[in-house]
Parts: structure tokens; sequence; C-alpha cells
């Protein structure tokens, strides 16, 4: 029993396959009746009331909540009913249920050997699911069986060789799939994975044609009850369509006091840790289990969940996998990637989504810096101008940088302090400064640039001397408001070249206004 419990206990949960219609998929999607036995015995679901026989007596259920399930002697004690709408040819039997004491050794040719759960049927055929001990005298009917009478006028039967220990609650669940019109398959799943081999076989069959079928928990109706089961059942469902493996795994991993709960309710919780790492650097990453079972009273828990960490390229594990806290180390040359958590309770797949965080570098690479110039190229003395630096970062993390303005005569700034920006990965952002200049000619407008590096393992990038040539002309262009600029006039000597420059300048915005006089001789 042990063995069996440790290679039960992973099943993938992700999305990637699954439609996203599923998340919002009720569990009640094909739910004829379900008895959850919170204090009765009454349909939760449908209309499918039950009634006692000899009294089954409320007990705690498998989470210890109190008159939450009920357990029957052995004896006589079971319910049944007249039930509508369970008698398809596609169907889902699920119940938990605990042995209070092992299963009598069956005789040659004798119906002792069999405690059954729940069945639906009567005379001449019918659907039940038990925990026998060679059955009929053969050792192939020993431990939980799911057995289907069928058209084809014998039964088929899927023998999942777990052998229940008592006092320990287990999760079983059979399904019955239409493949055609003629044919089903039966699986049988424990503790939400699959066990057995699937059979493939005719129609199921629930009674013959004097009798009607009768829905039996806690023992096997065949005109006379039989085969009483000893020990606790609780939360039985009975569906007309055949659950995926996905829901059945689900299934088994729900509260008993959740009436209704849906797909939607097992999402993946998120993934928390430093999302910019520096390299060379290790963190830690933490996710609460996606799935967590309840506290069993009595018994063997439900197995843990594995919690699968998968480190992005440049990265490794450290330690904690297979646990919800991972330690993963961020290599020298580590820029960024996804940190993935999937948790694994059995051997399904395409469940649930995973857990996913983008985790980037902080550290940035000098050479995927770009400084670029695109302010203009000319001017006029006293127009408003401005001196732009683009700064493109490819990186794949942000960058700050200072921008410090060089000292310039010529060119007038009212502001000319550093500034600082911040760039993120793959943007670009320009960095201005509006002037004025305040006499013609050539200049260079020069910037000093540095971008501190966050992570110790990289110096800091420094541009100096970042020029951009800038030619400023005299003259009145017409776009300019006479109100900001009163024209001057150039002399020329007999070179060519500028002799003398007379220029008037008011330009209200930058607080300028005056006549300058520049004399260049020849």
């Amino acid at each position: 029993m042990k063995h069996y419990f440790n290679w039960i206990a992973y099943l993938t949960i992700c999305l990637f396959f699954f439609p996203i219609s599923i998340q919002a998929q009720d569990i009640t999607n094909g739910l004829v009746s379900r008895y959850t036995f919170s204090g009765n015995a009454n349909d939760s679901f449908g209309t499918n009331n039950l009634s006692a026989s000899e009294n089954p007596q409320l007990t705690a259920d498998r989470c210890g909540n109190a008159n939450s399930a009920y357990v029957f002697d052995g004896t006589n004690h079971f319910f049944r009913n007249s039930p509508t709408g369970v008698t398809g040819s596609s169907y889902t039997y699920s119940a938990w249920m605990r042995l209070d004491e092992a299963v009598p050794r069956g005789a040659t040719g004798r119906s002792e050997g069999s405690f059954t759960i729940m069945a639906i049927g009567n005379t001449g055929g019918d659907q039940f699911i038990s925990v026998m001990n060679r059955y009929l005298g053969s050792d192939v009917n020993t431990g939980i069986v799911v057995t289907s009478y069928t058209n084809l006028g014998g039964i088929a039967s899927v023998r999942t060789g777990v052998n229940p220990v008592v006092d320990t609650w287990f999760f079983i669940t059979v399904t019955m799939n239409l493949i055609n019109a003629t044919q089903t398959e039966i699986r049988t799943y424990i503790n939400g994975a699959p066990v057995g081999t699937p059979v493939t076989t005719g129609l199921p069959r629930y009674s013959d044609i004097q009798n009607s079928p009768v829905l039996t928990i806690g023992g096997r109706h065949g005109g006379t009850p039989i085969q009483f089961f000893r020990g606790a059942i609780d939360d039985v469902r009975i569906y007309n369509k055949a659950l995926s493996a996905c829901e059945v795994a689900i299934l088994y991993r729900q509260n008993p006091q959740n009436q209704t709960t849906a797909l939607a309710d097992l999402q993946t919780s998120p993934i928390t840790g430093p999302e910019s790492v520096c390299p060379s650097t290790t963190q830690t990453y933490s996710i609460t289990r996606l799935i967590n079972p309840c506290t069993i009273s009595s018994g063997t828990q439900p197995s843990s969940s594995t919690i699968t960490w998968t480190a992005p390229a440049g990265a490794s594990i450290v330690s904690g996998q297979g646990t919800p806290t991972v330690t993963i180390n961020f290599g020298a040359t580590y820029t960024t990637g996804t940190v993935t958590a999937t948790e694994s309770i059995g051997t399904i797949t395409n469940c649930l989504k995973s857990s996913t965080l983008t985790v980037r570098s902080t550290a940035i690479s000098c050479d995927k810096i770009q400084i670029n110039f695109t302010g203009n190229s000319s001017t006029y003395v006293g127009s408003q101008h401005d001196a732009v630096v683009s700064i493109t970062n490819t990186n794949a993390t942000a960058a700050t940088l200072i921008v410090t303005p060089l000292a310039n005569p010529a060119f007038y700034v009212p502001n000319n302090t550093p500034k600082t920006v911040t760039v993120g990965p793959g943007q670009t952002v320009p960095v201005t400064y509006t002037g004025v200049f305040t006499q013609p000619g050539t200049t260079q407008l020069c910037f000093n640039i540095t971008a501190a590096n966050p992570c110790s393992v990289s110096s800091s990038c420094t541009w100096t001397n970042q020029c951009q040539t800038v030619r400023a002309l005299t003259g009145c262009p017409a776009s300019w408001s006479p109100a900001d600029f009163v024209c001057g006039t150039d002399v020329l000597g007999a070179s060519g070249s500028i002799k003398r420059s007379t220029l008037s300048v008011h330009n209200a915005f930058y607080n300028v206004t005056g006549l300058v006089h520049k004399k260049i001789l020849d």
C-alpha cells in the first residue's frame, strides 16, 4: 500500500493544450445526482433523494467535519431509490469510502468476499463498484473492482489490484464512455489517478425487462439486497457523461464542503520573487500549492503534490526542486527569461496551466546603448533652438543615464543642469535642452553622458564629449515673428568672410535683449 501512494503522487497540471473555455466549466456539468451526506441523504444537486434501510449513521467525513458522511454496518444498512436520468450509455460514478474492517475471504461459488460501495441496476444486470477478497473464490477478484453487466450477455470488469487499507479514505471513480453505437470503454481511477487497464465492451445493462433499475449505496440490489458495505461512504456523484481524466483528478482534490467547485477555482497562484536580478547572484522564488487537500482525520492523507521548477537559460536551480520554494542561481551572462512552476499529483497532463514569472537582468551592456543627435543642424541667431540627444537602449533591462551639457558661450540655456533619464528595454528617449544662439557662426553643442550600472559585475558606461555641430545664421526668416526677433545685417569683407555683424535681438522667453556688435577682421 505504501508503494501505491508513492507512485500516485504526481499529476502534471497545465493548460497549454487544453481549451481556454475549460477554465469556466463547472464540475457540475453532466452531474445528475450528488450525495454530500451533510446531515441527510438528500440529493443536493438533483431530485433523486435516498431512502434508508435500518438507518445508517452519520459520522465525520474525510476532513473531520461532523455529521458529513454515513457509516454502514455491513449487515443490513443501505440507501436506495428508484432514480431518474442515471441509466445512459455513458456515465461517471465517484465516491469516497473508508473500510472499517477487511473484506472477508470469499469461497468458490458463493457471493461472500465483496463489499459493494454503490450499484445501479436490478435483477438481470447492474453497474457496481466493490471491494473484493477472492469473490466467488477467484484470486483475480481481489481489491477494488468495477463491474458492468452489458448487452453482450456477460460482464466486463476493471480489476485495479489495489487493496485499500482499513481506516483509510479512498476516492474511487469509474467512467463509461460511449465510443460508438455499440461499444463503450470503462476506465477506473483511485485518488484521482488512473489504475487498471481500460476495458472496451458493449452497452451497459441495468436490469431485465421485468424490473426497474435501483440505485443502492452501501450494498447491491438484485431483488434482495446483498454484499453490504462495512465502513463509511461520502460524497457520491453520478454523471450522465464520462468525465475527463483532468476532471477526475480535480474532484479528488476538492474540499467536501465545496458544493459547486469549478475548474476556474483551481487556477494557478503567482510566483513570488524578484523580477529583476543581477548576474552571478542567487535568488529565492516561491509558490502557494495550486491544490490543497484537506487534512484527513484518520488514515493516510492524500499524497502531497510536487512542484516542478524550470529555470530560464543562463540560470540553474540550486535547491528546492519539487517543493513550493526554490533557489535559483543566475549566471554571469544572464539576460532575461522565464521561471516556471508546475504542480503534479499524478500521471495525467493538461489540466491547469503552469505559473510563470519573467525575470530580467538589471545589468547593462554599454555597447547596447546608442547616442544620437536628432536636433536641427542649423538655426538662426536669436531663435529658439532644441539641442536633442536621443538615447536608444537595446539591453534587456532599463538603463538610467545622466546627461550633462557642456558650457558654450554661443548658446544660452536657462537651465543648463544635468538631467537624469530612464530608458526601458527597446526604447528610445530624447533628452532636450532648449536655448537660443546669441552669436552667429558654427559651433559644437557637447554633452557628457553616463549610465550607472546597478550590478557590481560591470562598471558604469561613460560617453564624453558627444557633440553635434550646429551653424547659427543671421537674417530674417519669413517664419519668424517680428515680436520675437529684430533682423540684423552682415557686412562682408574683401575675402567674403563676415567683417562686421550688427544684430538686434529680442527674445522675451529667454530674457535676452539688446544690441550685439561683433567685428571680425579680414
